[in-house]
């Protein structure tokens, strides 16, 4: 990665005008006395960030914070209402579907109409039109009108020429996520084969759990705010404390340390957040020291004590490798078990066994979650994220995160 900076946000607000009524909007336009009397929303406020040559940045927020504007910003599209941007190189946006493509023109027309937006020559076009089409995979449809088209073929051939036009900057807005999973797996490769030449990639997803697969930074907007901006997994855990969040209480937790048995783990606070009327205190594995045998069974005993009343608990589990990719995740809901209410000045033990913990020999970090789940809406009650390091050992050798234990036979002569 280079340390060129090839794109530079400062101070970048955007606002919009709305109105109550589409009456207002018409006196708007012929009465300039009426200007004044409209409120404004504001989509993002005084962003700052710079973004070097080849880095894979992603952006996640819940839906309004703010994503979509960034990105028409950086692709040209908006102009902020104050502040400075400057982007440098050739950008290739796919912001929303089939945007950029005339439904009724074919295929093959909407492939050199598109390249001449991106700013290529009509020759240049057509030493990469074979190419463009064998990378969509959508054959003899190339000469249909795209308004024929199902979603997955607009995508296939909307990524394939924004890809396919040397870009030195690539925006992809969830455009991917209506491709199917052999397409998408071939998108991400051809996305890292630009990146290795150069390319910066500008991401945005809702898929959380593997975004660290897909970039090397994050950047957490929340109604149009930057509120991070650093390591993937970070953001991820910031992002989901902004959505289910309840802050901890002004008041300091209770000091329970006389509750501790001598065995138990230390428990990392990197992120807590919750009522905390009830309080997940302490964690032992296996009995030990949270170490492990790959193939052997994982024994979890939890020290729960509850403050006030809990309803409809909810207690749920996730394994995650150290660089944030989700291994593994389930809670009681989800599973169908029914636990008993927890009951105010009360402490519980909760135990939890997997009989073949099959994760390969490494470290990895437990998070863990208690909640109250009543009817559609889900409170946070103490959730205790990468609390646990736990540390997995293996006899033999095995390498990728899981040991799926294959038995391999041969027979001689045989036909399928």
């Amino acid at each position: 990665m280079s340390y060129e900076v090839v794109i530079d946000i400062h101070d970048v607000s955007k606002t919009y005008r709305y109105f109550n009524t589409p009456a207002e909007r018409l006196k708007q336009l012929l009465f300039k006395r009426n200007r004044e009397k409209n409120g404004y929303f504001s989509a993002l406020s005084k962003v700052s960030l710079k973004v070097s040559k080849g880095e894979k940045v992603g952006i996640i927020g819940r839906n309004g914070s703010g994503k979509s504007t960034l990105l028409q910003i950086i692709a040209g599209i908006l102009t902020p209402s104050s502040g400075n941007v400057h982007v440098k190189g050739r950008v290739a946006a796919l912001l929303e579907l089939g945007s950029g493509f005339n439904p009724e023109f074919t295929g093959k027309e909407n492939v050199f109409l598109n390249g001449a937006i991106f700013g290529l020559t009509h020759e240049q076009i057509e030493e990469k039109f074979d190419e463009i089409v064998n990378f969509s995979e959508i054959g003899d449809f190339i000469n249909q009108p795209v308004k024929t088209y199902s979603s997955g073929m607009f995508v296939r051939l909307a990524f394939s020429v924004a890809v396919h036009v040397n870009p030195e900057i690539l925006i992809v807005d969830e455009a991917l996520a209506v491709g199917d999973v052999f397409f998408q797996r071939k998108c991400f490769s051809k996305i890292d084969e630009l990146n290795r030449d150069g390319c910066t990639l500008i991401y945005v997803t809702h898929e959380l759990a593997n975004l660290k697969q897909v970039v090397n930074r994050a950047i957490l907007l929340d109604k149009g705010e930057l509120k991070f901006d650093g390591s993937p997994v970070d953001a991820v855990n910031k992002f989901y404390k902004n959505v289910y969040g309840i802050p901890l209480h002004e008041k300091k937790l209770d000091d329970v340390s006389d509750v501790y048995p001598s065995n138990s783990l230390h428990l990392k606070d990197r992120e807590r957040y919750g009522t905390q009327f009830a309080q997940i205190e302490s964690v032992i594995i296996n009995g030990a020291d949270g170490t492990v045998w790959s193939g052997k069974s994982l024994k979890l005993k939890l020290l729960i004590r509850a403050k006030d009343n809990v309803d409809f608990l909810v207690f749920g589990i996730r394994v995650k490798t150290k660089t944030g990719i989700d291994v593994f995740a389930s809670n009681t809901r989800d599973e169908g078990i029914i636990l008993d209410d927890l009951v105010a000045d009360s402490s519980y033990e909760f135990q939890l066994e997997f009989e073949n913990f099959n994760l390969i020999a490494g470290e990895y970090f437990l998070s863990l979650a208690l909640g109250s789940q009543q009817g559609d809406n889900y409170i946070p009650v103490d959730h205790r994220i990468d609390a646990v390091n736990l540390k997995v050992l293996q006899a033999e050798k095995s390498t990728g995160i899981t040991n799926l234990q294959p038995k391999i036979s041969i027979t001689k002569g045989a036909s399928i």
